[in-house]
């Protein structure tokens, strides 16, 4: 999977989704910047795969790097409402 470097132990990544396969994961990460600009439009994509017991291996989209928890909390509470998926993870 591409994965953008991001600074181990600096900042917060935002993860945004999971997806079936990268293509599915990158194409989410041109949705979201499509739709919300503001928001994503200084952070970078970084995509972990993950395997999940029985149901497959899943691409995990995260957002970032934020400078802090503060910072990725205010992305959560915008996406959240719309039904977006946050969940914030220490870099």
């Amino acid at each position: 999977p591409i994965a953008v470097p991001v600074h181990a132990g600096k900042g917060f990544l935002v993860h945004v989704a999971s997806m079936r396969t990268e293509e599915g994961a990158l194409h989410e990460w041109a949705r979201l910047q499509r739709t919300k600009p503001e928001l994503f439009k200084d952070l970078s994509p970084t995509l972990v795969t993950t395997k999940v017991g029985d149901k497959g291996v899943f691409y995990r989209l995260y957002a970032g790097t934020l400078p802090d928890d503060t910072s990725a909390r205010a992305l959560c509470a915008v996406l959240q409402p719309d039904g977006g998926y946050c969940a914030i993870v220490k870099n």
